[in-house]
């Protein structure tokens, strides 16, 4: 078998947004950024280095202009596992399966 063979099922798509990864018990984000994404996936960079394994809480908003819609960002609550992690420099490149999502409603679309 090739290592270069592709091993994600969904097509991820180039796209920057804005996360928090939340450690399962632990009420202290740690901000990152998503390289690209899909409904089954994502790849991020941060700060702090996580174990393949570990169950995080991540909190993603999609910008405003990413997506058709004009009540402002979209916010996501994923449950995700961490597949891989890379070392690159001062961050790591996190890479994670996203086992459940919901989308975070707000009350009042104005704040």
């Amino acid at each position: 078998m090739s290592r270069n063979m592709e091993r994600r099922i969904r097509e991820r798509v180039l796209l920057r947004c804005p996360l928090r990864l939340y450690r399962r018990g632990s009420g202290t984000p740690i901000e990152g950024e998503t390289r690209n994404l899909s409904s089954a996936g994502f790849y991020c960079v941060a700060r702090t280095g996580f174990e393949p394994g570990e169950s995080l809480d991540c909190i993603l908003t999609v910008p405003a202009e990413k997506v058709s819609m004009d009540t402002g960002n979209v916010n996501l609550h994923c449950e995700v596992l961490v597949t891989r992690v890379d070392e690159r420099n001062s961050e790591y490149g996190i890479a994670c399966r996203i086992d459940h999502y919901s989308l975070i409603l707000r009350s009042d679309p104005h704040t």
